[in-house]
């Protein structure tokens, strides 16, 4: 017997254990319930006391379960399985899968036993709340998911949603629980999107799949027939990829596939793939069950949003560095929103994953260095001025900038030739370097401010260049908008603030400055709610299944929570 088995098989010895010892007080009580199935008191106290043997994370569920049907029994009836068991059965085995569970982690094979064998009088009570644990936990993963968000990382925002305990007394009612569980679970569809990733990437897996590929030494490129070009090609030809023949010569069609698939990866396209182009194996050696682990991950991802998502509202992909606004009535003027490329956090200053708000728009703003920033950024620069040319170059350097020191007020502008600079601690530095208006400030010549407390934010950027790479998770936790003026035009609709107005009050061209940094608050009709999620894995308007590196580990950090829970029992 495997430790699997065993662990399953003593879970359910302890609920028939504590079902063993309230049978021996209501053996006749119990048996005149099992003929005629009346919801009399012994019976209700039965279930009452059997509920303290479930799990601590479930029994609250499951208490409200029988409390609001006065503790009569739901899938053991009479002796005999009920309707509601089987449907649990059917929806633990075929509908769970859809969402990225897995049936092992429900369906022990001492349950199956009694369904196969038939319900065993000694254990009867315990199959109940074995079933009744089931039913709870699965309702729960699938609506709210199987951890709290919080617990896996700090760059995790999201707080854990309640699941809607009244759906469960309707689920083993008239609704159904297939029915039942698909209302619950989140409608939106980035996860609709997502199940279908899956479900592709599921039926490619009972076709045989596609392995891993090791890299070969030979370099790729056109006119070279090499064995693994078939490989290579199948695989992209199963994710959707324009591939109409497998032969083992490196054709165009899949040089076009190839550097599609090296962009979206976040790495730098070329023309042939060698030993040496790691990012491209590294996609490449990643077989058909990893990438349905990863789909599977991303589904739990997106049950931490709401249910529903607003008609109106912003969705940028952390993985991807693209940002989306969803608007059904969203202006012709503003269509470039609707898939606009970013900059965000960089891996070890991630951009959160969150849900905020827009507040605010800041046109002309100052730039204050953040203390991260400033303690491993700016002050080494500014050691290295003062080395390499002393106190004329490092003035030189803040006027080019355009930066002052102000007192930890913000009252008192401070000279930075004052500071000893090479001997500051940055840690106990009681003032801030601030950048002030222009084209070439930080944040740009505007800024999108949203509600959270870490100072993350939407912004221009004085490296505009930067939205022509591949990989864009280059900042230091805010994010960094390609079409700013836009974004900031069609948040103040309404307002004086048209894209005219804006163009005509900020800077337009390297080196100009304005002074005069104004902030306008976004009427309340066009406050929208913004979430960030690190999504690795999308399906383009041309149906090509394409996955992104885990630039964050926040994959890698799932998978071993779930691992640590419990969960994934069948994880391959």
């Amino acid at each position: 017997m495997n430790s699997k088995s065993r662990v399953q098989m003593n879970k359910t010895a302890r609920l028939t254990t504590t079902f063993s010892i309230v049978m021996a007080l209501t053996v006749p009580a119990f048996s005149a319930f099992a003929q005629t199935g009346a919801p009399q008191s012994p019976e209700a106290t039965l279930i009452k006391a059997s509920i303290a043997g479930v799990s601590s994370s479930s029994r609250a569920l499951v208490q409200k379960l029988y409390a609001d049907r006065a503790f009569s029994p739901i899938f053991v009836v009479n002796g005999q399985l009920s309707q509601s068991a089987m449907d649990l059965r059917n929806a633990v085995m075929t509908l769970a899968p859809t969402h990225g569970l897995h049936s092992a982690d429900y369906w022990t094979s001492a349950v199956e036993a009694q369904f196969t064998q038939g319900v065993n009088a000694s254990t009867a009570g315990a199959l109940e709340m074995e079933l009744a644990k089931i039913y709870v936990d699965l309702a729960t993963h699938i609506s709210i998911g199987r951890l709290n968000p919080q617990s896996i990382s700090k760059d995790i925002k999201y707080e854990r949603r309640a699941l809607d305990a009244s759906a469960l007394a309707s689920g083993v009612q008239s609704e159904g629980i297939t029915n039942m569980l698909s209302r619950i679970a989140p409608q939106h569809s980035l996860y609709k999107t997502q199940q279908q990733i899956l479900q592709r990437l599921q039926a490619a897996q009972a076709n045989g799949g596609f392995p891993a590929l090791a890299p070969v030494k030979a370099t790729l490129k056109l006119g070279v027939a090499n064995p693994v070009v078939s490989q290579i090609k199948e695989r992209l030809r199963i994710l959707g990829y324009s591939i109409t023949n497998t032969s083992t010569t490196f054709d165009q069609e899949l040089l076009t596939a190839i550097q599609d698939l090296q962009a979206n990866n976040q790495g730098e396209t070329t023309k042939e793939i060698s030993a040496g182009s790691k990012l491209t194996w590294e996609n490449l050696g990643t077989s058909s069950e990893k990438r349905i682990q990863q789909a599977e991950t991303n589904l739990e991802k997106l049950r931490w949003l709401p249910q529903r998502l607003e008609a109106r509202h912003i969705f940028v992909n952390l993985a991807t560095s693209h940002l989306y606004v969803t608007d059904p009535n969203l202006p012709y003027q503003f269509e470039m929103l609707r898939d606009m490329k970013i900059i965000n956090g960089r891996p070890e200053r991630k951009t959160p994953s969150m849900r905020d708000s827009t507040k605010s728009i800041v046109l002309n703003p100052t730039w204050g260095v953040p203390t991260t920033v400033f303690r491993e950024d700016k002050v080494p620069m500014i050691r290295e001025q003062l080395n390499t040319g002393g106190q004329y170059a490092l003035q030189q350097w803040f006027n080019s900038k355009r930066f002052t020191v102000m007192d930890d007020s913000f009252s008192k502008y401070i000279d930075p030739l004052s500071i000893d600079w090479i001997n500051l601690n940055p840690k106990a530095a009681n003032f801030y370097i601030v950048q002030q208006p222009g084209y070439d400030n930080a944040l740009g010549v505007a800024k999108v401010m949203l509600t959270n407390p870490w100072s993350i934010y939407m912004h221009d950027t004085n490296e505009r260049n930067l939205f022509a790479n591949n990989l864009r998770s280059l900042s230091s936790g805010c994010m960094r908008m390609e079409f700013p003026r836009d974004m900031a035009a069609y948040l103040l609709q309404g307002t004086k603030w048209d894209r005219y107005a804006i163009d005509a009050f900020v800077p337009n061209y390297t080196g100009e400055t304005r002074d005069k940094e104004t902030w306008v608050t976004i009427p309340a009709q066009n406050k929208i709610p913004v979430y960030t999620l690190h999504l690795t894995a999308n399906i383009g308007n041309d149906g090509v299944i394409r996955f992104t590196r885990d630039m964050y580990s926040q994959n890698a950090a799932i998978i071993s929570a779930l691992s640590s829970a419990g969960f994934n029992r069948a994880a391959r």
